[in-house]
């Protein structure tokens, strides 16, 4: 096997392997589509925001919790777009109120 050298962020010069084994291959984490590592587990999510009225900060509280400590933060456009995606995979729905803030009424799909 060949292994490349590559410069991290930081300016560390850092040997890769080009190929590697099947073993490796199988202990590294799964990548979703965007060719991200899923850090948030958004089934325990959906069973979190089942039947709550919430606002946009508190649904990001919430995927920090559910992603297990990998996440310290979670911006806004990733709560919308969390919320839009899994409108689309038919696993919530939602319902947007407007007080003195932008409240979401979150539903499992049974």
């Amino acid at each position: 096997m060949v292994k490349k050298e590559y410069k991290d962020g930081r300016g560390r010069i850092v040997k890769i392997d080009d190929e590697i084994n099947e073993m490796k291959f199988r202990a590294l984490n799964e990548v979703s589509e965007s060719c991200r590592v899923k850090k948030v587990d958004y089934e325990k999510l959906v069973q979190e925001l089942d039947g709550k009225f919430l606002t946009v900060s508190k649904i990001g509280e919430l995927m920090v919790k559910c992603s297990g400590g990998q996440k310290k933060q979670v911006y806004y456009s990733e709560v919308l777009s969390a919320i839009k995606r899994l409108v689309e995979q038919n696993k919530i729905t939602v319902e947007r109120r407007v007080g003195l803030r932008v409240y979401y009424g979150i539903r499992k799909v049974s």
